[in-house]
């Protein structure tokens, strides 16, 4: 259970920091005036984006493997976690 809660609070800090980053972006955007300046940031933009879901993506494989290949050290510790409890 200890590594489902920082897996998870992982990704949540991953995401609220590129989601940060978006935000500035974007204010950036609109301030700029500039027809190049502001292509330049959107492709800034669109590289985070795709940066984030790549890590997304290799976080949520990472956690299917482990599921797949150890559902039966999980089944073990839900037991001591019930031995623990009774």
């Amino acid at each position: 259970m200890m590594t489902m809660t920082t897996t998870r609070r992982r990704t949540t800090t991953i995401t609220m920091t590129m989601m940060m980053m978006m935000m500035t972006l974007m204010m950036m955007i609109t301030t700029m005036t500039t027809i190049t300046m502001l292509l330049v940031k959107v492709t800034i933009m669109l590289l985070l984006l795709l940066m984030t879901m790549l890590l997304l993506m290799m976080r949520w494989r990472r956690r299917s493997r482990t599921r797949t290949e150890g559902d039966d050290d999980d089944d073990d510790d839900d037991d001591d976690d019930d031995d623990d409890d009774g």
